[in-house]
């Protein structure tokens, strides 16, 4: 569906909603929520990687005891994982924040994530906050549809190609300049 400008139903209050919320998704909070979800996939898809060179174990317990092992005898696998932890908490409370998700809440998310997790627990932590994120971003787009009388993708190219590896779709080479697989 396009709106039709010219038309005389086009009220100079609807014209005025319609550059507001041109403006907003450009430069306001639900910009700002967009390009922290394009980031945050980005930043989970570094944590899947991080996580996968733990080798973490089923049992936490052991994982703690190897981890502290490993972090002091100098091996880089579990500061680089908190490193990522801390990049994707960050941009979870980019997303979500100004939307009712208080920062304890989002702080939570440190615990959940954490370093002693067996690498299904963690994995299960990533798909769900792509998950959450998701939704959020699906609301954002519902509201500017509602707004525009269009829809629009706020996902880039490469982060569709890490939310379809995240939720485990087969993901091919995608090509920027025409932004379609190149399957």
């Amino acid at each position: 569906y396009q709106r039709d400008w010219s038309s005389d139903v086009c009220s100079s209050d609807l014209i005025q909603a319609t550059f507001k919320t041109e403006s907003d998704y450009a430069t306001g909070k639900p910009a700002t929520s967009i390009v922290a979800a394009n980031t945050l996939l980005g930043h989970l898809s570094d944590l899947g990687k991080t996580v996968d060179s733990l080798d973490n174990k089923t049992i936490p317990a052991y994982n703690n005891v190897a981890n502290w092992v490993s972090k002091n005898s100098g091996k880089p696998e579990v500061t680089n994982f908190l490193a990522d932890r801390k990049a994707v908490v960050d941009e979870l409370e980019r997303v979500f924040r100004g939307t009712g998700g208080n920062i304890s809440e989002i702080r939570d998310w440190e615990k959940i994530i954490d370093s002693s997790g067996s690498t299904e627990q963690l994995k299960s932590a990533i798909k769900k906050a792509t998950n959450l994120m998701e939704s959020r971003t699906d609301a954002l787009a519902d509201n500017y549809e509602r707004i525009m009388g269009k829809r629009k993708d706020f996902f880039s190219p490469k982060s569709k190609a890490i939310l379809d590896q995240i939720n485990g779709n087969t993901v091919e080479m995608v090509d920027p300049k025409d932004r379609k697989s190149t399957r």
